[in-house]
């Protein structure tokens, strides 16, 4: 689903996306920002679990879907299927496990996500502008999602913006790796994993 004449919200929505693609150029940082997105995202889900139940899970992942369905109708499902696809996992960090080992469990998930995060930005050389463009927390998971499944996208990136930070190929054993982490996900939806098209 690509719109040729966008509205205004996902021009926004294309407008802050390219915008964060502009800061995640280096290879390295975008692969590991494939890590370590997925593992902040089963921390604070396995916090929430902890503390909340599914419930809990449930309602973040709808709150924090908002603002992204208010752009883009079509990304705010596909970041609520990423909260959804995340979701178990989450649960089986925690499950079983006493209420205080669970929330430190799910402590050390979120900060090595961070730790992750951080160390990508180290190879890109820039800082995360989380406090400039706090929308960033949730461009993130979107960002990664259609760099592995870019038929997702709801929007076409043109020549000039893709210069800009529109998005741009991993070294062929970041891709590779990366379809590998993917795969299970992709077999189970029936959907085609990305190929290598060559190098940066």
């Amino acid at each position: 689903m690509q719109a040729d004449h966008p509205t205004p919200t996902m021009a926004r929505f294309q407008s802050e996306f390219v915008a964060y693609a502009a800061i995640h150029q280096n290879g390295m940082n975008r692969f590991l920002h494939l890590l370590g997105i997925p593992v902040i995202v089963v921390g604070l889900q396995a916090l929430l679990f902890s503390l909340g139940g599914l419930y809990a899970v449930a309602a973040f992942s709808a709150l924090a879907s908002m603002p992204i369905f208010q752009r883009s109708f079509h990304a705010g499902f596909t970041l609520l299927g990423f909260f959804a696809l995340l979701a178990p996992v989450a649960v089986l960090c925690v499950s079983g496990a006493p209420i205080f080992s669970g929330l430190m469990y799910s402590a050390l998930l979120f900060v090595l996500g961070w730790a992750i995060q951080f160390l990508g930005h180290f190879f890109e050389k820039r800082h995360p502008e989380l406090l400039d463009s706090p929308i960033n927390i949730l461009i993130g998971p979107l960002f990664i999602t259609y760099e592995v499944m870019p038929f997702l996208k709801p929007f076409r990136l043109d020549r000039d913006s893709t210069t800009r930070g529109g998005m741009m190929r991993y070294p062929t054993f970041h891709l590779k790796l990366s379809s590998a982490i993917f795969c299970s996900t992709g077999t189970v939806a029936g959907l085609p994993l990305p190929t290598v098209n060559g190098t940066e």
